[in-house]
């Protein structure tokens, strides 16, 4: 989320964003990214499991 917010950080200064707004909106959405899982190939998801059949 770094890299992003530092991209971001400036972009949304100039358009006049408050700088608190901004840094409370990096960090928010660093924290919400590890609320979402993350993707997993079904090959790894069941990697192990045998399945009967």
């Amino acid at each position: 989320m770094v890299s992003v917010g530092q991209i971001m950080r400036p972009k949304l200064l100039q358009a006049g964003y408050k700088d608190s707004f901004v840094m409370a909106l990096i960090i928010n959405a660093s924290d919400i990214a590890f609320l979402i899982p993350q993707y997993w190939p079904d090959s790894l998801r069941y990697a192990g499991q045998h399945q009967c059949g």
